[in-house]
């Protein structure tokens, strides 16, 4: 298998932006200090390729993630999130003229599968909006830190030589990110956090979207 690792100038950028932006965390006196974990499902669309008219996947992951309100209406959040893989199978059929008396078409078919992965680590200040005493809607955007594992393998499970025919390569980039929060206070220190987030991510020169809708737990100190 053939391993490659890429490494944009964006990314070394957004990896500068964050943890500048976490030590101003740290050094800030907030008011109000979170951790929680959440569930959600990873959608990805991407535009059209030679191959397919459609390219995309969906699978569930988990995140982990802290912040901090600096006011009383504004705050940082830094989330990492590990979703699962999703395949693609693509299959092929290549016509070939065969030189008989019937002019008879051979079509031998190709299969190969893509799987990949999205993980983020992601940035966003957020500004609150209250509604009510015991809920809030907060809006976020940043700039998300993507690491993307990519794998195909080709044929059925063809091998060579006993060796798997295939390649896979881990890419680095940077990506804008937005979201979207329900805070519902539970009790004094816990709250309900359904959520969406928006990234757009470019893989392999293919532009498109992650969507993550997510449900999860806060715990408030």
């Amino acid at each position: 298998m053939l391993r490659i690792a890429q490494t944009s100038a964006a990314a070394r950028t957004a990896l500068a932006f964050m943890i500048a932006t976490l030590c101003q965390v740290g050094s800030a006196r907030a008011q109000t200090t979170y951790v929680g974990v959440s569930t959600f499902a990873d959608i990805a669309r991407f535009g059209t390729t030679g191959f397919d008219d459609s390219s995309g996947g969906e699978a569930f992951g988990g995140a982990i993630r802290m912040g901090t309100a600096i006011t009383d209406t504004w705050g940082i959040d830094l989330e990492f999130a590990r979703p699962g893989e999703f395949d693609q199978e693509h299959a092929y059929d290549f016509a070939v003229g065969v030189p008989t008396r019937t002019s008879s078409i051979l079509a031998p078919s190709f299969r190969f599968t893509t799987t990949e992965r999205y993980s983020t680590l992601t940035v966003m200040p957020w500004v609150r909006q209250s509604l009510g005493s015991r809920a809030d809607i907060v809006y976020l955007g940043g700039l998300a830190f993507v690491r993307t594992t990519t794998r195909q393998s080709f044929g059925d499970g063809f091998r060579i030589l006993g060796i798997p025919l295939g390649q896979s390569w881990v890419t680095y980039d940077a990506a804008p990110a937005v979201g979207l929060d329900v805070r519902v206070s539970m009790t004094e220190h816990v709250r309900l956090v359904p959520g969406l987030r928006l990234l757009v991510v470019d893989n392999g020169g293919r532009s498109g979207w992650l969507i993550r809708p997510s449900v999860g737990l806060q715990w408030v100190f």
